[in-house]
């Protein structure tokens, strides 16, 4: 119960901070704006923070219910790689924003070389999903709700194959052909749904990788609820979150957005709970990222107006998004083989 009131009061303090912001401030949830450093965005930091807090208190798992760090053969090699490449690309934003804040858009628009590296990264991911399908081909059970995980796993190959063919709006970045009248209303006049919505989609994109690669492969016990044992096998492992966090930063036009202040400090506060359960260097990787994300985030703020169009992070986090995709499907193609040569579900 104390768990449900904490995540019902953040639940309602982070509404009434949204209304209080379109009723006040004439700014709706998704307004997006220069960084507001004024008495009244730092107020909005605060109560960010403070809802943060009630669902890290909310989602902690107790010592006694938590997963293994890594817990599987080759795991924290995947994450430390990950992490350091999570770690590289926020620092190479921040010189980018500090020195050719310009330019930055020419460096990963669509077309450009991270746009381009966003949607082969993808295509890696598809890759090692569709080998996990084949492997796991035979997987009839245990299942969830009826759903076996042979169909989880095209499932996923599925949503996967949709995103990056939105993110290359379906080869006319490659092609090069005109959208025409039918999306005329496309926001980017290109060939795809998403722009037909862009802020929308964002935040359902961002939430939702924000939840799959940080929270629930932190918050997932290690005997979860029998209906959802089932799904054990498709969780991340903790680990993975240490990377993970990097989704938390990179924020400049939408930082006053208030479920992306939110995650910021969630991230935070759950790299900050991983470190107390590692040791020796992990820890002081924890501990570099933290660090990383507020500094990088702080330099953001005050140096991001000189970006051309202030979005440009948004690519770079799409980016690092593919990477935890791509990485994700590596470990879970993993798992699957083992579970296939000894179907013990995890």
């Amino acid at each position: 119960m104390p768990r449900i009131a904490m995540m019902t009061a953040g639940v309602v303090i982070a509404a009434i901070l949204v209304v209080a912001g379109d009723v006040l401030l004439d700014r709706d949830l998704l307004y997006k704006y220069a960084p507001d450093l004024t008495v009244v965005g730092w107020m909005r930091k605060a109560v960010t923070a403070s809802v943060a807090l009630l669902f890290f208190l909310a989602l902690r798992p107790s010592d006694a219910s938590r997963r293994a760090v890594f817990g599987e053969p080759r795991v924290a090699t995947i994450v430390a790689v990950t992490t350091f490449c999570m770690a590289v690309m926020l620092i190479l934003s921040a010189i980018a924003v500090a020195t050719i804040p310009h330019e930055i858009g020419n460096l990963v628009r669509e077309g450009k070389p991270l746009s381009i590296k966003t949607e082969v990264v993808f295509v890696i991911a598809l890759g090692f999903l569709l080998h996990t399908a084949w492997v796991g081909r035979h997987l009839v059970d245990p299942r969830f709700f009826g759903i076996s995980p042979r169909l989880a796993i095209w499932g996923m190959f599925g949503v996967a194959f949709l995103i990056v063919m939105e993110e290359m709006s379906w080869g006319q970045h490659w092609i090069g052909w005109e959208a025409g009248e039918v999306f005329a209303a496309n926001e980017q006049n290109e060939t795809n749904l998403h722009n037909f919505a862009t802020h929308r989609f964002e935040a359902v994109y961002y939430t939702t990788a924000f939840f799959l690669f940080v929270i629930l492969p932190w918050a997932w016990p290690r005997a979860p609820h029998p209906r959802l044992a089932p799904l054990a096998v498709f969780v991340p492992p903790p680990g993975l979150a240490l990377a993970g966090v990097a989704l938390s930063g990179l924020w400049y036009n939408d930082w006053n957005i208030v479920p992306y202040q939110i995650w910021f400090f969630l991230g935070l506060l759950v790299a900050a709970d991983l470190m107390r359960t590692m040791t020796g260097t992990w820890r002081l990787s924890g501990l570099f990222m933290i660090a990383l994300i507020v500094g990088t985030q702080a330099l953001f703020l005050m140096l991001g107006g000189g970006m051309e169009d202030g979005h440009e992070f948004s690519e770079v986090r799409e980016f690092l998004i593919a990477m935890l995709v791509a990485v994700y499907a590596l470990l879970l193609n993993g798992r699957i083989r083992r579970w296939v040569a000894a179907p013990v579900p995890r």
